[in-house]
This record gives structure tokens, C-alpha cells and sequence, in this order.
């Protein structure tokens, strides 16, 4: 992993291995639990770029180079939240379903129809502490310790054929002034975490001071 920007780059290694997890996520529990977390780690990483950045950039302002890189950089992150904010956007939707989860414990994806085909629910399969067995258009489910603070719902995987569709709650036209031609929620995240991988990338490249070189003679 590169280094530089240490934080903003471990919330990006986040944001890929919860992709990796909702590409291979089997009920709505956990794709839904998934899906929050990769757009709050998605949404973290400006916050740490600046964190990390702007005070590198400040340090390095006396010289022109570093007062010009600076006033670049403001720029340039005025830009990319006028980009990230844009009405109907891929990276708009990002933002609300942070915020949403961050704020209101809400998600932003909806399960309108589940299919049980043929198969057996067998509660004495399950794990202990089984109520009940509930029936949603997001999956099929154990009800454990109902009435107790450990009270939840577990999904059924096995024994049954179950079928389970996901749509995002809000329409999606464009990202980064491109019409959508997907708009899947894996499709959506996938495109989210490339666009913060290539923001974190161009913050590096573009606003990290160089490292001074040794004048001629000098210690290395």
C-alpha cells in the first residue's frame, strides 16, 4: 500500500475489501451493513486527505512553490466537492447515504420483492435461542432472543432457494458528467470506490511536497 497519506489511504483499503465482501454478500442483512460501511469509508477519505494534507501544505508555504501549490490545492477541493454535490449524481447519492446512516441510522437501498422457492425451514437447524421464523421481501430469517436486548434477525442460507432483489431508492443520471448506462448497487459501488482511489491518487501526485534534494556534496 503507498504510504503517503497514511489515513486517507487506510480508508481506501477499507473501501475495497467491503467491496470485495458486498461482490460476495448471500442475504440482505449483510449487504445492507456492507453497503453503509464502503460509502462512510468512501466519504472519510477527503476528510483525511485534508486532515494529513493541508498542514503539510502550510508548513511548505513560504517558498513560492509551496504558496502556489497551497492556493492550488484550495482550488482544487472547492472543484471536487462541487463535483461530489451535483444534483442526480452517482457521488451526490454517495453523500446522502453517508449521511443518512451517520445521522439517522437509514439506508438508501430497497428490497421490493423476495422469492422462497421450494425448500424446508427447519428451526432445529438453526442457531439457539430461535422465536421464530420470519418471512421478508428482503430474505428469509431466524428471529432470535426476541424480548431480549440480544434480540435480531439471522439470515436462513441453507434448506431453502431464496432469491432476494435490491434497488437503490433514488435515481441515479449521471457520474462525473457521464450518463449512466448501470445502476446496480454493486455497479454504483464500484464506481464510487475507483472515483476515491482516483482522488486520493491525484491529491498525492499533484499536492504532497517533494522531497528536497541534498545539495552537491551534501549527506544523502
Amino acid at each position: 500500500m503507498d504510504g503517503r497519506l497514511s489515513q486517507a489511504s487506510n480508508k481506501l483499503e477499507d473501501a475495497w475489501a467491503l467491496l470485495r465482501t458486498l461482490e460476495s454478500a448471500q442475504d440482505a442483512l449483510t449487504f445492507k451493513a456492507v453497503y453503509a460501511a464502503l460509502f462512510v469509508a468512501c466519504r472519510s477519505i477527503p476528510d483525511a486527505i485534508d486532515r494529513e494534507l493541508k498542514p503539510l501544505l502550510r508548513k511548505d508555504r513560504k517558498t513560492p512553490e509551496g504558496s502556489r501549490r497551497l492556493s492550488e490545492y484550495g482550488a482544487w477541493c472547492k472543484a471536487r466537492l462541487k463535483e461530489r454535490q451535483e444534483p442526480g449524481s452517482l457521488l451526490e447519492f454517495v453523500e446522502n447515504a453517508r449521511d443518512a446512516d451517520v445521522h439517522e441510522g437509514k439506508h438508501q437501498l430497497l428490497f421490493p420483492a423476495g422469492h422462497i422457492g421450494q425448500g424446508v425451514i427447519n428451526p432445529a437447524n438453526g442457531p439457539p435461542g430461535i422465536s421464530s421464523v420470519v418471512i421478508n421481501p428482503d430474505g428469509a430469517f431466524y428471529l432470535v432472543d426476541m424480548g431480549k436486548p440480544t434480540q435480531r434477525r439471522i439470515p436462513i442460507l441453507e434448506g431453502i432457494i431464496a432469491t432476494v432483489q435490491v434497488t437503490l431508492a433514488t435515481p441515479l443520471t449521471h457520474h462525473v458528467g457521464k450518463a449512466l448506462t448501470e445502476t446496480d448497487p454493486i455497479a454504483v459501488a464500484r464506481m464510487a470506490v475507483n472515483y476515491y482511489a482516483e482522488l486520493l491518487w491525484e491529491a498525492k501526485e499533484r499536492f504532497l511536497p517533494r522531497p528536497t534534494a541534498p545539495a552537491p556534496g551534501g549527506t544523502p
